[in-house]
């Protein structure tokens, strides 16, 4: 937690890290599906890493969005597939991340929102 000033290679994570936004979702690794939990596991290490303008954030948040199920609510990783709590945290924290509006802003390295860090 907070070495990320003492990485040797912080512009190669950064640059392997913007990579990871393909057709506006997210994914980990190369040639693999977007998924919506990397809008967090990206986005937040791209937060702490001060680079998380490098990527759209509207794009990310528009597959977002389109993963919600219609009819059981929550986030899907992906279309197609259905929603549980994981991705639809993940997902809600990522959109935190990129300031979607009416959610509470989130402190990445830890995924809780400001919000609960402040109470004593």
């Amino acid at each position: 937690m907070k070495k990320f000033d003492e990485l040797t290679m912080k512009n190669e994570l950064t640059e392997w890290l913007v990579r990871r936004q393909e057709l506006g979702g997210l994914n980990g690794r190369p040639h693999k599906d977007q998924d919506t939990c990397y809008s967090f596991w990206v986005g937040a290490t791209l937060k702490s890493l001060d680079a998380l303008d490098f990527i759209s954030n509207e794009k990310s948040i528009d597959f977002t969005l389109r993963c919600q199920h219609d009819k059981m609510g929550g986030i899907c990783k992906h279309g197609g597939t259905y929603p549980d709590p994981l991705h639809s945290f993940m997902s809600i924290s990522g959109l935190s991340l990129m300031k979607y509006e009416g959610l509470n802003e989130i402190y990445a390295p830890l995924g809780l929102t400001k919000r609960c860090l402040e109470m004593k």
